[in-house]
């Protein structure tokens, strides 16, 4: 907003002595000579006008005025405010022709308010007329009231500090599994969809250097796909960038780029500032590693003032960065001997990480440009199909579970005609009853059971499939093959689940659970087929791609090189160790783990030993510092299954990554209504039936012997009796 605006009317002109108004149907507008006032008294709590109520409009914002007369049928004119192009950021999210219930420059009158509708119409017209040129500022004249920094979206959640957009959840996640991180200089621009027809309101990023966008959008890791009730948030997070964009983009930092050096292997680019060369940049893809650009030079020129180098800086790396997106490199890194005081701030700003570079103990600023999606194909080259393992059992569906049910509540129902409801109760139940179903249960039940899971696992998915299918990075399960026998095996008396599958079952929520295997024997982790001479390939890409893995410490030295690896390529919070209730066992690898850990693990309290086959987990904070989380349940709740224990005791500790609750409890929810539903039929309409079957039974009897009563049987005349 300029000084000119604050000021009020030129000296001399007419301006208007009173504020005048305008009372619509839907919005009143308000004009008190510097200011238009447009008030929204009946928006809905979550549309974009109520955000906007109230929010005072400058002359300067506004580019003309248009009145529509009333029409002769209706009744009803319109006016409306025409921004400036490129002064409200939520006018450009909403477009040029927003939908009528959301725009906001929209007042709808009635003819009896023609008069006041022209009066309001001549002053704005005479007060924009006498207006200068607006002059190209660094902040828009409108600014963006109260934006939301973080946006939850469909399988996603986004944040925006001001200068980096953080992404994570479904398809946004960066090359190496973690949290997508994308600096908003390196964008062209963002475009907002504000009605999809098939999944609601998008948001779209434009990078430099992107493809085409996906077919799906909810795969798309440019895309986000945004809650439909969430109105006013999605458009004014939407112009929160746009408005940052705008600044970003006044800099009176001028760029030349040096079109000698530029190309796919070097980049140099020159900054101005009044004229004057003020910074240098160069960067350049390193020998061996096509994949990666640098940044080997970064230099401000030391006669610039304190209050411009940061400004300098901002411009220069900004140049480098649409460089690299364009040049479609994975990775920015910066090199070793440009580490200088105070430039560290800079990366941070926006969005760098820490690497660890080719030397020990060093690392440099690094920013993984190309999303997981981009590197999919990457994943799906080194696994091989795999199919389930052919067994002898018989398979049963979802319809088993029907046919099962019915013929129990026919048995029920024979039962009841056999008298079975007499005799003494339990809880008001018929002992007959209650034993008849306890025995039907323990015969059919392990049946059914077994023929359902034998179904699921010829049906089950391997790797390959469940990876195209799912667009989040994989949870990567590494174990010893010796240790299989043990981790398959049923985790409780009565349950049909195995250790493997319990964890599959809980971290299944953070992304597609993977492991390597020859074929598909048990329930748990999608598996994958990987030749013997090239396992090694296969997990070190796996781990370079993964967002979590999971261990299970056992034996092995194909085990100990996976730590190696483990320790090399991710992050400490990307590794998750299991330890199962074999105390020896775990006193080996720990003894072997001291040799590639930077510290040792941590020893295991005699109060972790269980019945549970696994007793504890590991998890590493920053320098690779373990911390042990006993898998415990309290007293009244250690009747739980391994997988709830995971799920109340690990998943918790692992809040950074964006987990889908409903996988977790979306079947436990069913099998729940399921139950619910069989037994209100079988108390509910079952032993009424019985009931009613006995008491027609018992009236037969009773209407048979009044009968008898009433009409004695008469008798034959024996043998001695003569005629």
């Amino acid at each position: 907003m300029s000084s000119h605006d604050l000021a009020g009317p030129p000296e001399g002109a007419r301006g208007p002595a009173a504020t005048v108004r305008l009372e619509g149907r839907q919005a009143t507008v308000e004009f008190d000579g510097r200011h238009c006032v447009i008030r929204y008294p009946f928006s809905g709590r979550w549309s974009v006008l109520r955000a906007l109520n109230g929010r005072p409009i400058p002359l300067s914002a506004l580019a003309r005025v248009i009145l529509t007369p009333p029409a002769e049928r209706s009744g009803w004119g319109f006016l409306r405010l025409v921004p400036r192009p490129g002064a409200d950021a939520v006018s450009e999210v909403l477009g040029a022709q927003p939908p009528g219930s959301v725009d906001p420059y929209l007042i709808r009158f009635h003819r009896r308010e023609l008069a006041q509708a022209r009066r309001v119409h001549g002053l704005l017209t005479e007060a924009i007329g006498r207006l200068s040129p607006p002059s190209v500022g660094g902040r828009l004249p409108l600014s963006v009231p109260s934006p939301p920094r973080r946006l939850r979206a469909v399988h996603s959640t986004v944040e925006f500090d001001g200068r980096v957009i953080r992404l994570t959840g479904g398809a946004h996640h960066g090359a190496d599994g973690s949290a997508r991180v994308v600096p908003l200089c390196a964008l062209d621009g963002v475009s907002y969809i504000h009605r999809h027809p098939e999944l609601g309101p998008l948001l779209r990023l434009h990078l430099p250097g992107a493809g085409p966008s996906f077919a799906d959008p909810l795969h798309d890791p440019d895309t986000l796909v945004l809650n439909a009730l969430r109105e006013a948030e999605n458009v004014l997070f939407a112009a929160s960038l746009l408005e940052a964009l705008s600044v970003s983009a006044s800099s009176p930092v001028a760029l030349r780029m040096d079109h000698a050096g530029q190309g796919q292997d070097e980049f140099t680019a020159h900054a101005e500032l009044d004229g004057q060369r003020v910074g240098t940049v160069l960067a350049r893809t390193p020998a061996g590693a096509p994949h990666i650009r640098e940044i080997a030079q970064l230099h401000v020129a030391p006669s610039t003032g304190i209050s411009r180098v940061r400004g300098v800086e901002d411009a220069l790396l900004k140049a480098v960065l649409r460089w690299a997106y364009g040049s479609g490199a994975e990775y920015l890194t910066v090199a070793r001997d440009d580490g200088r005081p105070g430039r560290g701030d800079l990366y941070r700003r926006h969005g760098f990480g820490r690497t660890v570079s080719r030397a020990p103990g060093e690392s440099v600023p690094c920013l993984a440009l190309r999303p997981y999606a981009a590197h999919r194909a990457d994943v799906l080259s080194v696994l091989g199909d795999v199919s389930p393992r052919r067994g002898r059992r018989k398979t049963a569906g979802c319809g088993t579970w029907a046919l099962g049910f019915f013929v129990f509540f026919a048995l029920v129902l024979i039962g009841g005609a056999y008298q079975l409801t007499e005799g003494p109760r339990v809880a008001g139940l018929p002992m007959g009853f209650l034993a008849m179903a306890l025995l039907i249960t323990v015969l059919v039940w392990p049946l059914v059971r077994a023929a359902l899971r034998a179904r699921e696992l010829t049906q089950a998915t391997d790797a390959p499939g469940v990876i195209r299918e799912d667009p989040r990075p994989p949870v990567l399960y590494l174990r010893s093959f010796r240790d299989d026998e043990t981790a398959r095996k049923p985790t409780r008396i009565g349950s049909f689940a195995t250790e493997e599958e319990s964890v599959a079952t809980a971290m299944t929520g953070i992304g597609p659970f993977i492991g390597l295997d020859q074929e598909i024997q048990v329930l748990g982790a999608a598996k994958a087929k990987v030749a013997d001479e090239d396992w090694r390939d296969a997990v070190t890409t796996l781990l370079s791609r993964c967002q979590l893995a999971v261990m299970r410490c056992g034996a092995g030295d194909s085990l100990y090189w996976e730590l190696e690896q483990s320790v090399r390529l991710l992050r400490p919070e990307q590794l998750v160790i299991l330890i199962p209730r074999d105390r020896k066992l775990y006193e080996g690898f720990r003894r072997r783990a001291a040799g590639i850990l930077p510290h040792a693990l941590p020893p295991l309290p005699a109060a972790t030993s269980g019945r549970r086959p696994l007793v504890a987990a590991i998890r590493f904070s920053d320098g690779w510092l373990p911390r042990l989380i006993p898998l415990r349940l309290p007293f009244l709740l250690r009747f739980l299954s391994l997988e709830s224990c995971l799920a109340f005791r690990l998943l918790p500790e692992l809040r950074e990554f964006h987990y889908r609750r409903s996988v977790f409890w979306k079947r436990r929810v069913l099998f729940f209504l399921f139950v619910t539903a069989g037994v209100y039929l079988l108390l509910g309409r079952g032993l009424p039936l019985m009931e009613a079957l006995t008491n027609m039974m018992d009236a037969g009897d009773d209407v048979r012997r009044e009968w008898d009563k009433i009409t004695p049987v008469p008798t034959l005349p024996t043998a001695r009796e003569g005629p």
